[in-house]
Formats: C-alpha cells, sequence, structure tokens
C-alpha cells in the first residue's frame, strides 16, 4: 500500500487549516500511527499533510503555519528555512500558552532528530537540528 493510502486508511478526520491564501487539507492521525515521534506532523503531497491528534486544536493552525512556510522557504532555496518557519509559527501562539507550545514541539522536535539520525546526516537533518536548539533558546 502506497504511504498516501496509509495514511488515509488511518484518518480519524479531515480539516482545512487556512495558511495564508492556500487552504491545506490535514488528516489528523491517532498517536499510533508513528511512535516514535511524539506530535507528529508531515505531508502527503502538495497541499495535503497530516498531523497527530496529539496535537491540541489550539494549536494545530501554528503547526501548519510552520509546516506550509517551511515547505515555501526551502521551494525558494532558503537556508535556515525551518527556523524562519519556527518564527513566523511562534508569532501564531498566544504568549499565555507558549510554555505549553514549546514542551509539545521540542518533544516533536527531539523525535524527529532521533529518528533523522538513524540515517543518513543531510541538509534537511541538519536544518531541524538547528530548529531544535533554537526552540530551546525561546
Amino acid at each position: 500500500m502506497a504511504f498516501k493510502d496509509t495514511v488515509l486508511s488511518a484518518s480519524l478526520e479531515r480539516v482545512v487549516i487556512r495558511v495564508g491564501a492556500v487552504n491545506l487539507t490535514v488528516e489528523v492521525l491517532p498517536t499510533t500511527f508513528n511512535t516514535t515521534i511524539p506530535f507528529f506532523v508531515g505531508r502527503i503531497d502538495e497541499d495535503h499533510f497530516f498531523i497527530s491528534d496529539a496535537i491540541p486544536e489550539k494549536f494545530r493552525f501554528a503547526v501548519m503555519t510552520h509546516e506550509a512556510n517551511c515547505l515555501a522557504l526551502k521551494a525558494c532555496g532558503r537556508e535556515g528555512h525551518c527556523i524562519m518557519a519556527l518564527q513566523e509559527e511562534m508569532k501564531r501562539v498566544p504568549a499565555a500558552d507558549i510554555p505549553e507550545y514549546k514542551v509539545m514541539r521540542i518533544a516533536m522536535f527531539t523525535g524527529l532528530v532521533e529518528h533523522l539520525s538513524q540515517g543518513p546526516q543531510t541538509p534537511f537533518t541538519e536544518e531541524v537540528k538547528r530548529t531544535l536548539t533554537a526552540l530551546h533558546m525561546l
């Protein structure tokens, strides 16, 4: 079964999240879909994504803002695209929620770094590591 089909068959819910001028279709998946990366998020294709149901609804827009901006900046060839996306993402989180949000995102980026470290080091791996460091410094 293709990855997209696996995601679609596991989906609990489909939501549309508007980021800027783009509507993102987002499949909400159970946390059991990926037990190695807490609060996971990813892309299926162009404007079709998936997100863990462990991510509270109040944080979904900020997380998807990161994903959309990260991909757009990467497509433009921008080095540091993940950190730039993090800066935009954090503007979408109310100040009172930042401590809770940071814990969630640090857990996700830590899991992602550990997962990526099992394979070859790539520019993406380094980008994710730098973003995790930036999160710790916020």
